[in-house]
């Protein structure tokens, strides 16, 4: 139960916010198991996390509300009982969205949630938006798109079947990636065009851009890299097994899966790869 505090200075309409991450990072889910809610110690699994610097909000299996920075937490009741996997916000105005099509609003800084129609029954994976214009991507292509700060939503065509995971946004630009795909439109996300990443197949987890900042020193991934002359890279920097582990070493005396210990605890963790991979980047491409 140890506590990491990150501070961002990346820019966000021209102000500074912070993410605090309170938890202990599963590298094989992705997810945060929360160690201290309400000042008991509680196993929750969450997904996302959003700050304004002030007021922290995460999301997942339930939703923690910090109103100090994330030096306390308390759980916040919302309707319904199915996760929720990301969220977004921008003033006092939050979406969250999760499993299957569920979204949720609030605007009082998350203190409170309602439920607002998605018009999908796909799981929706992750939210962006910028002004009154925001956009939610899931499973199946799913493109949902709102025009009045997530209030009310209407599919949009993403010209794709696949698995979508990541949407981001700045001033001019919307880009969604997900499996094997990178989809862009213009600022109001109206309509998208399919962009082909150059490879049989490789599933795109996350996003990201000059106005948006993101942290994942923990973890790693795969960049794939379009140069200004059209030629296509791509480096794998995932996670590896530390050097004393061993093929049995998520069994018992008897051979038998120990269940949960390769999701939970020490021996769940990967060396991380992002530093390095960040690292080869810049030493390749500048």
């Amino acid at each position: 139960g140890r506590t990491w505090s990150f501070d961002l200075n990346g820019e966000t309409d021209s102000f500074s916010f912070q993410v605090y991450v309170i938890a202990e990072v599963l590298s094989e889910s992705g997810f945060l198991r929360m160690e201290q809610v309400d000042g008991r110690p509680t196993t929750l699994y969450l997904d996302d996390v959003w700050s304004d610097g002030t007021t922290v909000i995460v999301v997942g299996q339930v939703i923690v509300r910090s109103t100090d920075g994330g030096a306390s937490w308390k759980k916040v009741p919302f309707p319904g009982l199915r996760a929720m996997i990301a969220v977004w916000g921008q003033g006092s105005t939050l979406v969250a969205v999760g499993e299957p099509g569920r979204i949720l609003r609030s605007t009082d800084r998350g203190a409170t949630w309602s439920s607002v129609a998605s018009g999908s029954a796909e799981w929706l994976t992750d939210v962006w938006g910028a002004d009154s214009i925001v956009v939610a991507v899931g499973f199946n292509g799913t493109l949902i798109r709102s025009t009045d700060g997530g209030a009310t939503w209407s599919p949009v065509s993403s010209g794709t079947t696949v698995r979508l995971t990541s949407v981001w946004a700045t001033d001019s630009t919307l880009i969604a990636v997900g499996d094997n795909v990178v989809l862009r439109s213009g600022y109001v996300g109206a309509s998208w065009d399919v962009l082909s990443t150059g490879f049989w197949y490789l599933p795109l987890q996350a996003v990201w851009g000059s106005g948006r900042s993101c942290v994942g020193v923990g973890g790693g991934g795969f960049m794939v890299l379009r140069m200004a002359n059209g030629e296509v890279n791509s480096l794998d920097f995932r996670e590896k097994a530390p050097a004393a582990s061993t093929r049995d070493m998520y069994l018992d005396s008897a051979g038998n899966v120990i269940e949960g210990s390769s999701l939970n605890g020490q021996k769940a963790s990967g060396v991380p790869g992002t530093v390095a991979g960040m690292y080869e980047a810049h030493k390749k491409y500048g």
